[in-house]
């Protein structure tokens, strides 16, 4: 087994979830379709002066309108990308993209590095950009695109398994498997004890010195059946892990 699969194997076993390829492309054309907003007052002037055929200020401030819309969405999406694993695609389809080796967030480099690629795939209009986007449904074992292999990232699924982004959560997950002989029903409230932990026993201790012996014979009754309500209102669960 290579190191890729060892590693996605391990984030299974921590209750990550592989992202579908169709909520994948789904992300990926909700991040296009910001980015085409932006360029949107760039192609308002530009139809004005196709329209007009007279050089004018207002396409020359739409297009640098654009270019500054397109400015904050680059910086907001590397940010997020880098310290979350997230973009607007990702966050409606509910995906995070993590590191392979820390399954933490992938970093400002591996996200810089992955921009510039994706910024130069341009270069070979609609067919370059196209292929990033669908290559993750070339990776049949995986499930991973060329960005992904070039940031060192894969994508999971959030709605269904474990969020890698979110450091209790992905702490609590790696110290449950580092220690599989852990009793889980540690902590749960034992059975033999009735509202707040008081045992059983320790409470017919506690009772007064039995004068009446009716009075308290039927104390205890009621102290036991109080004892199966609680066993039969508590059962006994597994840790879910959030």
């Amino acid at each position: 087994m290579d190191v890729v699969a060892a590693t996605l194997a391990k984030s299974r076993i921590l209750g990550m979830r592989p992202a579908d390829a169709r909520l994948r492309i789904w992300s990926y054309l909700i991040d296009y379709a910001v980015a085409l907003a932006a360029l949107l007052p760039a192609g308002i002037g530009l139809v004005i002066f196709l329209v007009s055929g007279n050089f004018s200020t207002v396409p020359l401030v739409l297009s640098a309108v654009s270019a500054l819309l397109m400015l904050v969405y680059a910086i907001v999406l590397i940010s997020m990308n880098s310290r979350k694993g997230s973009s607007p695609g990702k966050s409606a389809m509910r995906l995070r993209s993590a590191h392979l080796g820390t399954f933490q967030a992938p970093g400002f480099a591996r996200v810089l590095v992955a921009g510039l690629v994706f910024l130069l795939s341009h270069l070979l209009p609609v067919i370059g950009p196209a292929l990033l986007l669908l290559s993750c449904l070339f990776d049949k074992e995986h499930g991973r695109s060329w960005l992904d292999k070039i940031a060192q990232t894969f994508v999971v699924d959030v709605r269904n398994g474990l969020d890698p982004t979110n450091p209790r959560a992905l702490a609590r997950a790696e110290y449950l498997l580092a220690r599989p002989e852990r009793d889980v029903s540690e902590h749960l409230p034992s059975l033999g004890t009735v509202d707040g932990g008081a045992e059983l026993d320790e409470l017919s201790a506690a009772l007064p010195p039995k004068v009446h012996c009716g009075h308290h014979r039927r104390a205890e009754q009621r102290l036991a059946c109080g004892a199966g309500e609680f066993r039969r209102s508590h059962p006994a669960r597994g840790l879910r892990i959030r």
